[in-house]
């Protein structure tokens, strides 16, 4: 049946994962840094410009040392579940573009001193590419960004391989 449908109505499950670097900028105390960050993803395109994905995000936990605090270290880790949108172009190439919210949970520290858990959710966005080998297989680069309670940008910035089926 799925044979007989036009390629543009086809649907496939598409599960995958990435890793890159992950970007924590708060702004109100000066504190821009970063680390290793992955994320593992599943979704469905109901067609081919369009489909659906939960992520699970591990955002590392970069440190930093802050003149007036001290050694300190954010981590952090995010569930988001997004739409996507794609324009294919040609049979191997496609760019797309996320919209969705995010729940992120950070637990910052200084060793000895304290320990704060926060966690929130919010909107999240992100653009990316892909390149299809053969049907099955996509390697993709992604960009994505939430704030995290006001004065928290989160940027995340991975490459990784996807899978559809």
């Amino acid at each position: 049946m799925v044979g007989l449908l036009p390629q543009a109505a086809q649907a496939e499950v598409v599960i995958g994962a990435s890793a890159g670097e992950a970007g924590i900028d708060v702004t109100n105390v000066d504190y821009d840094e970063s680390d290793f960050s992955w994320k593992a993803f599943g979704g469905f395109r109901f067609i081919k410009y369009f489909g659906m994905k939960v992520e699970y995000l591990d955002l590392g936990s970069p440190e930093a040392s802050l003149p007036t605090v001290g050694d300190v270290t954010v981590a952090g880790t995010a569930w988001n579940i997004a739409a996507e949108g794609v324009l294919p172009i040609g049979e191997h190439f496609e760019f797309f573009a996320t919209l969705g919210y995010v729940f992120w949970e950070f637990d910052t520290t200084e060793p000895g001193i304290f320990s704060n858990d926060d966690s929130g959710e919010d909107i999240n966005y992100g653009v990316g590419a892909a390149f299809i080998i053969g049907t099955h297989v996509g390697i993709r680069a992604e960009w994505q960004r939430f704030d995290a309670g006001g004065e928290t940008n989160v940027d995340v910035l991975t490459a990784g391989v996807d899978f559809r089926f």
